[in-house]
């Protein structure tokens, strides 16, 4: 008989009740010859929100023991930007908290620090780069939008 058992909680390693009982659920059906597709939903941390909540969910699937593979035929439509588009700062600070937070959380505190001096230094770069294009009257209007933006990362980039 071929199974699909969709579960809350991954069962590997079984070192804890409602992971133990995943298991042997999994071992005895696997035992009496079945097929078994597991289907596991790990909650998303509450603390990412909008932006790396796939980054921190992969990761910990991971961590878990489990594999996590791209399928090169599926497609995805994403509507980029349908939610944050409207206040860019806004979208730039979140998404670089988010990021700042996956550092943290699963790299200590010394990694979230070098991606927020590398980021301070990305976001100098594009200033200058900004900057310069700021002379053109074509990328006037970009440029002091980008300029703003990336003045904010700066500005905010230490106390993410």
């Amino acid at each position: 008989m071929r199974i699909l058992l969709i579960t809350p909680i991954l069962p590997y390693p079984p070192d804890s009740g409602p992971k133990i009982k995943t298991y042997h659920v999994l071992r005895y059906l696997a035992n009496a010859g079945h097929t078994i597709t597991l289907a596991s939903f790990v909650r998303q941390d509450e603390e990412f929100i909008i932006y790396s909540e796939e980054t921190d969910w992969c990761y910990r699937i991971r961590q878990q023991g489990w594999r996590t593979y791209a399928v090169p035929g599926a497609q995805v439509i994403h509507y980029g930007g349908q939610t944050m588009n409207r206040v860019r700062r806004a979208a730039l600070e979140r998404l670089y908290r988010n990021k700042t937070l996956f550092f943290r959380k699963h790299h200590g505190q010394f990694s979230a620090w070098l991606f927020k001096i590398s980021l301070m230094l990305s976001s100098i770069g594009k200033l200058l780069v900004w900057f310069v294009l700021l002379a053109s009257p074509a990328n006037r209007g970009r440029a002091r939008d980008e300029l703003s933006a990336h003045w904010q990362v700066c500005r905010c980039a230490l106390f993410l």
